[in-house]
Order: structure tokens, then C-alpha cells, then sequence
């Protein structure tokens, strides 16, 4: 099996076998902190839970892809940015659902499995604010809507 090293700008290196990532963390390359992401199934985890690498013991410090002690941005600051501005563009402002969609596609480049549902929600609030403006003006307004009662 074939791995990519997440560098912490999202950037993929690879794809790697085994003794290539043992290679990179001789050099210094690939550190226990690292996120890999599987070639074939794209599934996303920390360099130290694959037991087949060989970490040495002690403090690491990376020279490529410049990983250390920091997380890779997997989209989550995006993917809640997504669903809060759907939840707005539902309650009040109807701008703020697309802007959600465009944050939830953000959110997906980066890797975020959960990306998806936001983009859902997001379009579908865009499309019932788009249908509440054809009906609100198709029927004249506030005026219009109350006429008949």
C-alpha cells in the first residue's frame, strides 16, 4: 500500500511505500506527528499508528514537509464557517447560504469528510430563499401576502 504525506498547507507529497516513508523519516522527512493519507481509499491518520514505520526514539524535529508539532488543516474552521452561514441563511440573511456553499467546497478540498452535508444544507436553504423571493414578489410583496385575510 501507498501513502501521502499531508504537509500542514494541505499540499500532498507522495505517493510513498513503506520504505520510502522509512527513508524520509531517516532523513528527517516524516515525523510520528505527521498525517498520511492512504492512495487507494483516501483515508486520513497520523503517521505513528502505522506500525510497519520505524520512528526512532526521541524528540523529532522535520525538515520536509515541514510538519513538527502542527496539525494539518483538514478544513474544519471552514466546514463550521459553512454550516453557520447556512443556519443564518435559513433564520435571516439569505446571501449567507451560498457563501456557505463556497465555504463548504473549501472545506472539501481540504479533505473534510464531513464537507459534503454542509454543501447539502447550504444549497438547499439557497433554493427555498430563492423560492421565498419569486413567491414574495410574484404575490406583491408583504401587501400581497396578507391581502387575502
Amino acid at each position: 500500500m501507498r501513502y501521502f504525506v499531508v504537509g500542514v498547507d494541505g499540499e500532498l507529497y507522495g505517493p510513498a511505500d513503506i520504505p520510502t516513508l522509512n527513508q524520509w523519516i531517516l532523513e528527517g522527512r516524516l515525523m510520528p506527528t505527521s498525517m498520511l493519507r492512504e492512495e487507494l481509499g483516501g483515508a486520513q491518520f497520523v503517521a505513528s499508528r502505522l506500525p510497519e514505520l520505524n520512528f526512532p526514539a526521541g524528540p523529532h524535529t522535520a525538515n520536509y514537509p515541514r510538519q513538527g508539532g502542527y496539525m494539518a488543516d483538514n478544513g474544519a474552521q471552514e466546514l463550521k464557517t459553512a454550516w453557520i452561514l447556512g443556519i443564518i441563511g435559513f433564520l435571516c440573511c439569505a446571501i449567507c447560504s451560498p457563501i456557505g456553499i463556497v465555504f463548504g467546497f473549501q472545506a472539501r478540498k481540504k479533505g473534510n469528510p464531513n464537507a459534503t452535508g454542509a454543501i447539502v444544507f447550504c444549497s438547499i436553504i439557497t433554493v427555498l430563499n430563492i423560492a421565498w423571493v419569486i413567491y414574495y414578489t410574484t404575490h406583491g410583496g408583504i401587501a400581497g401576502i396578507f391581502k387575502g385575510l
